[in-house]
């Protein structure tokens, strides 16, 4: 039997390609992609888990958001099951004293917190503004559950959170 030729194996190879793009389609639910955003400081408190206030929704539609509760994020669908994927970062003020940390939280509809996950926490850079990059999979158990995104800061005063932002991707 003959080696396969030089453009055989290229064919092979974009055939192969073509079949790993099309999988990675099957596995992405769109429209399902948003992104929250935290445009104005927020002031955290010295050594106190605080909620995100978001003051942006920006694109998407698989999240919802009310700027009357702004540190809830919710799923816009009602299915339980779906994996979703949180990524994003926070931008913190220069300070290079303490720790710098975000967490995600997520409780039921009846407001009982279900699950905790740190997303980072890091050393604080000496100089300029420390950014913190946050991603995460999770599987939702009920879609009526909600997202609250949470920082935490240990510079020994209050600091500034200059900006967030965590987009949220759903995917099978």
């Amino acid at each position: 039997m003959p080696l396969p030729t030089e453009d055989e194996k290229i064919m092979d190879a974009l055939v192969a390609l073509d079949k790993r793009v099309r999988n990675l389609e099957t596995e992405i639910i769109l429209p399902g992609q948003t992104r929250f955003l935290r445009t104005a400081a927020q002031n955290i408190a010295n050594n106190s888990d605080t909620p995100i206030s978001w003051d942006t929704l920006d694109a998407g539609s698989g999240f919802t958001w009310s700027i009357s509760d702004p540190t809830k994020v919710r799923l816009a669908s009602s299915r339980a099951g779906v994996r979703i994927f949180l990524g994003g970062r926070i931008q913190w003020a220069a300070n290079g004293t303490g720790r710098r940390q975000c967490s995600v939280n997520i409780y039921t509809a009846s407001d009982v917190l279900r699950e905790t996950m740190v997303l980072h926490n890091l050393a604080c850079q000496a100089t300029g503004s420390t950014v913190i990059p946050v991603s995460y999979f999770y599987t939702l158990v009920d879609p009526t559950d909600y997202f609250i995104f949470s920082v935490l800061q240990t510079s020994t005063a209050a600091l500034n959170l200059e900006r967030a932002n965590v987009g949220l991707i759903l995917v099978r």
